[in-house]
């Protein structure tokens, strides 16, 4: 048998279907109101509804100076000036895009799991790819590396309740839009959940989830035109929400999120108390990729040990064949049915 030395490292997952098609792109002259509408075109652009693969690059705009990458625009960025007093069309790219931004080349990008690792150690959901002229020629994104890693075995065994973040920001349903949109801003989070009190119950104060308010409808919210100040947050909040319970496996957790096409879920209790939060990005945080190098390697090693199994197998299989062949052995089988060399059979006839 081979020895550890002659091992073929690791085969890890494909990179290529970690990278998505370039999104959306515009000069650092554009408009946030440009890049909002480029967003949500983009959005609407789902590559094959019959699958549950969701093919979006339409979350983010790269910006360009001349055709080269300087920056890039997400729904984060653009509800930190959804407050601003200037209308969008009067924000350019170049005074709001995150810069400089972090890209890599495709060739960077070959081992994935020190893709998820960059991504972790900036804490950033998305990564351009640039070719040798620093143009854009792709993206990776947090979705795309959960889907093409397919850790489920990883996550078979973890509960939601162990990765929750049980810090959830909340608001009330009749608060104003304008709070909603403050308290994301000055928080730096991705969503608010809306809650009600429970009463008639002793002890601590609980709250029930009623709906959630994401970066996404904040977009869709300021293209509408509604007045923050007077608009409440119950007349624009996704609801009614799907919630996960917190003994239930991040696995199922994993496919829900994705069937659904949503990249958070509320976790709530048994009384149908709010307890917690899990996000995509609290899904990759669960994972070491140190763990999952370690996993891929004892398995090749356990495919080369049952490929080397086989080989020796099918070589004393054929070395008996051939030994019988040798000694004659298969004429004491064969020739009480049929006589080989006259032709005829030896069977006593009916």
């Amino acid at each position: 048998m081979a020895n550890d030395q002659e091992l073929p490292p690791p085969v890890l997952p494909e990179h290529e279907g970690a990278i998505l098609p370039v999104p959306p792109t515009l000069p650092t002259t554009a408009s946030l109101e440009a890049a909002l509408e480029a967003m949500r075109s983009s959005l609407r652009e789902v590559s094959d509804p019959s699958t549950e693969e969701e093919q979006l690059t339409g979350n983010c705009v790269l910006v360009l100076e001349g055709e080269q990458l300087v920056g890039i625009l997400t729904e984060r960025d653009a509800v930190r000036w959804a407050l601003s007093d200037l209308p969008p069309h009067q924000i350019l790219l170049g005074a709001v895009m995150t810069h400089p931004v972090i890209s890599r080349q495709r060739h960077e990008c070959l081992d994935i799991l020190a893709t998820m690792s960059l991504l972790r150690r900036h804490r950033i959901r998305h990564l351009p790819i640039v070719d040798e002229r620093n143009q854009p020629a792709g993206i990776v994104t947090i979705s795309s590396l959960n889907r093409v890693l397919k850790e489920t075995f990883f996550l078979r065994f973890r509960q939601a309740v162990e990765v929750m973040s049980t810090a959830v920001v909340t608001v009330r349903a009749q608060d104003t839009l304008r709070h909603a949109i403050q308290t994301m801003a000055l928080r730096g989070i991705s969503c608010v959940v809306v809650t009600e009190p429970i009463t008639g119950r002793r002890g601590p104060s609980r709250e029930r989830p009623i709906g959630i308010l994401t970066e996404r409808d904040i977009l869709q919210m300021r293209r509408l035109d509604l007045a923050l100040g007077t608009t409440r947050v119950e007349e624009v909040m996704s609801t009614p929400l799907s919630c996960i319970h917190p003994a239930d496996d991040l696995a199922a957790v994993r496919d829900r999120m994705q069937k659904l096409r949503i990249r958070r879920m509320v976790v709530a209790n048994d009384a149908g108390e709010l307890v917690g939060l899990i996000t995509e990005s609290n899904l990759m945080q669960s994972i070491d990729p140190v763990d999952l190098y370690g996993v891929y390697e004892i398995l090749q090693r356990q495919v080369n040990i049952l490929r080397e199994g086989q080989f020796q197998l099918l070589s004393r299989q054929r070395f008996d064949l051939s030994r019988a062949l040798a000694n004659r052995e298969f004429k004491l089988v064969y020739q009480p049915l049929l006589n080989l060399s006259q032709g005829r059979s030896n069977q006593p006839r009916p």
